[in-house]
């Protein structure tokens, strides 16, 4: 196999030695005297650019992308306050990275941008995945995917997850190319002889009947079946539950019901969408990403077990979409939302992704404000990206045989 790997944590207090610890992981393990890319992950405590500065004193002038997280993923496991980076070289599979610009002024705009600059750097023709992490409290997170595909093409492959701040809900960071960024999404096309898959599962299960969305805009829900959001909600969570929001939302999120969405042509697959604040005085909630007008929707719920069990069959219909590939590393972006209803069990979820795809597969990721994936690519019309909550998204890539 041509594709060379290597992945690095760092722990240090101090930013700058935390990332060059990582990074000399990385290229140790890696191999070779330069990668090709770099993806970096790392916690909210660190002074970004001193932690950028250190993993660039190891690596010099490689593309780069990533950013702030919820809680940081790697081959290692489940780790916090750290930073995790992972190394890729080969002279076969191609690489590319740019950033789109200004989410909060149109994430639309951003999304075109970036797929543009992509494709100045590589053709349309030879690319083949776009991984993307986008500030993931700058706006609408579909709105970012669209404009990414009005550039790329409705069904191009898209996989990615949205940067986080801990639990704080309050402010990300991007990094580009060394360099610390907001409002932004930075990512990379792959391009070349390879092939990629993708998995995608919740574990979250309908609780209630189903709600007609009778008056939204864009990620804030005003009505469902004429009666004010909030009221209803409030009314399936009960009055104990209700006093918990907005944080007891993430173990009771939304799903947007779409029967021409089913999973083995049995299972209704809900499009799961996390609220992320209440508003009581317009009695409205606001998610992380749109829920249209007209849509019909359900509460859900989950146990700690069936999450888990989620993630395993994410790894599942990635290596069953691989073909007997075998992969060379993969990517995992995981709801935080997850993570905090499971608790100290948050490893288990990671671990029933290696137990399918490899427990020393290389494998960097992070827990998410949001996931991007098509629900499955072996299905025409489930090929489409889309952004979800509440779920594990599993990328895993490797050298086609000839």
């Amino acid at each position: 196999m041509t594709i060379s790997v290597g992945v690095g944590v760092g722990f240090h207090e101090d930013s700058f030695e935390a990332g060059k610890d990582a990074a000399k992981q990385a290229m140790a393990k890696l191999g070779k005297p330069k990668a090709n890319v770099l993806i970096v992950f790392a916690a909210p405590r660190f002074k970004h650019q001193n932690l950028l500065d250190g993993i660039t004193s190891v690596t010099k002038k490689t593309q780069m992308i990533g950013g702030t997280t919820g809680g940081e993923i790697s081959t290692g496991g489940v780790s916090d306050n750290s930073v995790v980076v992972m190394a890729i070289q080969s002279d076969k599979v191609k690489f590319v990275n740019a950033i789109g610009e200004n989410i909060s002024k149109g994430e639309i705009k951003a999304g075109k941008q970036l797929a543009e600059r992509l494709l100045k750097k590589m053709p349309r023709k030879t690319a083949k995945t776009l991984v993307m992490v986008p500030d993931g409290l700058a706006g609408n997170g579909s709105d970012i995917i669209e404009g990414a595909q009005t550039i790329l093409g409705e069904y191009f492959e898209i996989v990615g997850g949205s940067l986080g701040d801990g639990a704080d809900f309050k402010k990300t960071y991007q990094y580009y190319d060394g360099k610390v960024y907001e409002d932004s999404v930075p990512g990379f096309l792959i391009g070349g002889n390879i092939v990629t898959a993708t998995g995608i599962r919740a574990g979250w299960e309908s609780i209630g009947n189903r709600m007609k969305v009778t008056k939204a805009k864009s990620n804030i829900v005003y009505e469902l079946d004429g009666e004010p959001a909030l009221d209803f909600y409030e009314r399936c969570l009960g009055l104990e539950r209700s006093k918990k929001l907005p944080a007891i939302a993430l173990e009771y999120p939304f799903g947007m019901i779409d029967e021409r969405a089913m999973i083995g042509g049995k299972e209704v697959y809900f499009q799961l969408r996390a609220p992320l604040a209440v508003d009581r005085k317009n009695k409205s909630i606001t998610f992380a990403a749109e829920i249209p007008e007209g849509k019909y929707v359900t509460i859900t719920t989950a146990s700690r077990n069936s999450i888990i069990s989620g993630s395993g069959e994410a790894g599942k219909q990635a290596k069953e979409t691989m073909k007997g590939t075998k992969p060379a590393f993969m990517l995992i972006f995981d709801c935080i939302g997850r993570k905090l209803v499971l608790g100290s069990r948050a490893q288990e979820e990671v671990t029933a992704v290696q137990n399918v795809l490899g427990k020393d597969l290389p494998m960097v990721g992070f827990f998410t404000y949001g996931e991007i994936g098509p629900i499955d690519k072996r299905v025409k019309e489930l090929q489409a990206t889309r952004y979800h909550n509440q779920t594990t998204v599993v990328l895993a890539l490797g050298e086609k045989s000839k």
